[in-house]
């Protein structure tokens, strides 16, 4: 679903999906061109949800979240 702005428009893909049995949906922004596909598109989230995932747990589990300077 196409939304239009005036400082640029994005493109919304609502995706349903199977969760522990259950249906849940979850909202895709893309400001990707049109040209781009669905799996395309797909690809690209899940390759940048792990690298999210990763990062999440670097920052908790190695403190990166603090500043480690000492006064």
């Amino acid at each position: 679903m196409p939304v239009a702005r005036e400082v640029g428009g994005f493109d919304v893909l609502i995706v349903w999906r199977k969760v522990h049995g259950e249906w849940t949906r979850f909202f895709l922004f893309s400001t990707f061109g049109g040209d781009v596909t669905v799996r395309s598109l797909l690809r690209a989230w899940k390759a940048r949800w792990g690298i999210e995932v990763i990062h999440r747990f670097f920052k908790q589990n190695l403190g990166l979240g603090r500043c480690h300077c000492r006064t």
